[in-house]
């Protein structure tokens, strides 16, 4: 975005502040009071900001909402835990949450690998209840191919096992590829876990 370095206002004045950069359906503005770090203070193309007494600078960001991925249990399934989607990005992302299905309630560990197998983190999600949810991630996964996201350990969670439909793909952005079953072999038959990803 163009910026504005200064502007001379009143002291104990408020300013607003409009983005006039034009957005996509899937887009949405956010000011922050810091580069980009942090809750935003606000989510829309204005933003008023609180009086002012010194000088102070906000900081503007456009980032895109998607969503991608089997969006249901369609077909067969059945339960496990050990295999993974893989998947390539294209930008950087943040996996804010998935959906899951689960019969029974405890932990999941699910881990996101790089295309070595390597763990690049992991996250223990307690599920409290059985049945369709959806789970928080917040994985910031930076451009690369053949990433991979795991269900390591504890409770089981549905697989599909018709109608995996790969690739999923928001063009541009990601595309998740196929799975990879518990014994490390590529599947295009199976759809693993983590469905309608945003």
């Amino acid at each position: 975005f163009p910026s504005h370095d200064k502007a001379s206002i009143c002291g104990g004045s408020r300013v607003l502040l409009e983005a006039t950069s034009s957005i996509g359906a899937n887009e949405r503005f956010q000011w922050f009071t810091a580069p980009l770090t942090g809750n935003p203070v606000s989510e829309t193309n204005t933003f008023l900001t609180p009086t002012l007494t010194q000088n102070t600078t906000y900081y503007l960001s456009k980032i895109s909402n998607y969503k991608v991925g089997k969006t249901a249990i369609t077909g067969n399934s059945t339960t496990s835990t050990g295999a993974a989607l893989q998947f390539n990005v294209f930008q950087p992302i943040v996996l804010k949450t998935v959906k899951v299905y689960a019969d029974e309630t405890g932990n999941r560990f699910i881990r996101l690998l790089d295309s070595d197998g390597n763990q690049i983190t992991q996250k223990i999600v307690n599920i409290t209840q059985t049945g369709e949810q959806r789970i928080t991630l917040n994985l910031s996964i930076p451009v690369g191919n053949g990433y991979r996201l795991e269900l390591s350990g504890g409770k089981e969670l549905k697989q599909t096992t018709t109608q995996p439909g790969f690739p999923h793909t928001v063009s541009g952005v990601m595309t998740i590829v196929r799975g990879i079953t518990p014994a490390g072999n590529n599947t295009t038959l199976n759809y693993y876990y983590v469905r309608d990803w945003e």
